[in-house]
């Protein structure tokens, strides 16, 4: 029993100390589906990439990216009432919904959607989750050599969004206020931003800091992504020396592309790009 105990101990250890197991058991692509309604299906393919067959099981559910008062992104899950709007998981069939993979296989899920006729125009979504863990052994397959071993199968699960896209779409972003700060060696903008058009804001800004003599002195890129009025919070590294007193210039360029999302994919919108002063005391 005591080698029992230590060994759930070392494996609950190693999986909270190496994240990146959860990870290993399935891969996903892509990072995000988008549904068209001229075809209205869209694929999506689950890779085992450990060692051990896999049981699958695929769902979905309505939620999106929303802002805590820092910027900071947190999962919104219980809005019941864009819920009605813009969900179109309870619309979606999933073929096939449950299944065990080989190692080192890869196996295509369809995700086919009802056409919604009474739905405006615009783009709809929600999440796709995938479980995973590993097939439990029979019985008589597991060899104990010395008392009784107990053997924790662990459930994975990884999440992706899932779009959509009904008719003509357009997006755009407005900016209202920034506030910026400096903390641990970062120059931190805290920025307002409320999508417009009939699809989220999916894309990224690239903000540089230029200094009073037009020099760039740090820059970022990053992802944005704003379904509704929502805080995004944005970093730049300051220079090793640090940032003298004076006054700056923040400039902040929203763009729909993404590296991981192609554009034909995206509600595309006009560069829009921003300049807020910063002062540095």
């Amino acid at each position: 029993m005591k080698r029992t105990s230590l060994n759930l101990i070392c494996l609950l250890m190693l999986v909270f100390m190496i994240p990146d197991l959860a990870l290993a058991q399935i891969s996903l692509s892509p990072t995000a589906v988008f549904i068209h309604d001229q075809t209205n299906v869209g694929t999506l393919y689950v890779n085992n990439t450990s060692q051990e067959p896999q049981e699958v099981t695929i769902s979905s559910e309505f939620s999106y990216p929303g802002s805590d008062s820092q910027g900071n992104m947190v999962t919104i899950s219980n809005d019941s009432v864009n819920a009605a709007r813009f969900d179109f998981t309870g619309n979606m069939k999933v073929f096939p919904r449950q299944f065990v993979l080989q190692p080192g296989k890869k196996q295509a899920v369809r995700l086919q959607v009802k056409p919604m006729p009474s739905k405006p125009e615009g783009v709809y979504w929600g999440r796709i989750i995938v479980s995973s863990n590993a097939v439990s052994k029979d019985v008589e397959a597991v060899k104990v050599t010395e008392g009784m071993v107990a053997k924790i199968n662990y459930l994975f699960k990884q999440n992706i969004p899932a779009f959509y896209v009904k008719g003509k779409v357009s997006t755009g972003l407005t900016q209202g206020k920034v506030i910026t700060s400096v903390e641990n060696g970062k120059l931190v903008a805290i920025v307002q931003l409320t999508p417009t058009g009939n699809s989220p804001f999916n894309g990224s800004v690239t903000a540089r800091l230029i200094d009073s003599a037009g020099k760039e002195v740090a820059n970022q890129q990053q992802t944005m992504v704003a379904y509704f009025e929502v805080l995004r919070r944005i970093e730049l590294t300051n220079p090793p020396q640090g940032l003298p007193h004076g006054n700056y210039t923040l400039e902040l360029t929203y763009e729909t592309k993404r590296t991981d999302i192609s554009s034909a994919d995206l509600a595309q919108a006009p560069p829009l790009k921003k300049i807020v002063a910063v002062e540095i005391r």
